[in-house]
């Protein structure tokens, strides 16, 4: 009988040390079930910052470029007008 006992003891020991295991993962997953989210808008915030910036980039290269093109017609028109 003490062998079966024992070996009972043992099982249920181990059934428990299971079930501390996989609490354990769980939590850990649920913890990281509510981490994503947050972590994904995050990601998402810093590419549309990086998109705008990027934007705001462009836009002032082009508004330099304008200015220059602008810049170069009038300096053509000076020159043009004097060579005529």
């Amino acid at each position: 009988m003490s062998m079966l006992r024992n070996n009972s003891g043992k099982a249920t020991a181990e059934v428990a040390a299971h079930v501390r295991d996989l609490e354990q993962k769980l939590e850990r997953s649920e913890l990281q079930a509510e981490v994503m989210p947050e972590e994904l808008a995050a990601i998402k915030m810093k590419a549309e910052e990086a998109e705008a910036a990027r934007d705001k980039e462009l836009e002032l290269l082009r508004k330099k470029s304008q200015d220059q093109e602008e810049k170069l017609a009038h300096l053509m028109a000076l020159f043009g007008t004097k060579v005529v």
